[in-house]
């Protein structure tokens, strides 16, 4: 019983994982590729396009797996490392999961002309500030 207690407290996770400089390079590649990329767009912003009614259910649906995602591999590490901190992480991602289905639903003109829920005009504006509100 005692070995495993040693075992668990020494057990690598994500947030006691060493980060090599091949990692922490690559990580800075992206995000200066991410700048780069929004700076260039900058000067066509603003640009009006066509509508596209597929981009917002698409893009909600994405963040809606990736929010579930990270959940599932924070409350993991939770079970690993017992940290609140982590627990309360995961919870707070699954919250932001759960309250934007609610979001895609109500999105008017979306599914029907008034939304799925049938629900106001300011219904989508408010569950956006609650979700802004968890990330």
């Amino acid at each position: 019983m005692e070995a495993n207690s040693v075992k668990d407290s020494n057990a690598l996770t994500l947030m006691t994982l060493p980060t090599s400089s091949s990692q922490r390079r690559s990580a800075f590649l992206v995000g200066a590729f991410l700048v780069l990329i929004s700076l260039c767009i900058l000067p066509v912003a603003h640009i009006k396009t066509m509508d596209t009614p597929g981009f917002f259910p698409t893009v909600t649906s994405t963040v809606i797996c990736f929010n579930f995602i990270t959940a599932f591999v924070l409350f993991n590490q939770f079970r690993v490392n017992r940290l609140p901190a982590v627990l309360v992480l995961s919870a707070a991602y699954l919250f932001s999961a759960l309250i934007t289905i609610p979001l895609l639903l109500s999105f008017p003109e979306l599914f029907t002309k008034a939304g799925l829920m049938n629900e106001g005009r300011q219904t989508p504006s408010l569950l956006y500030a609650v979700h802004c509100r968890t990330d």
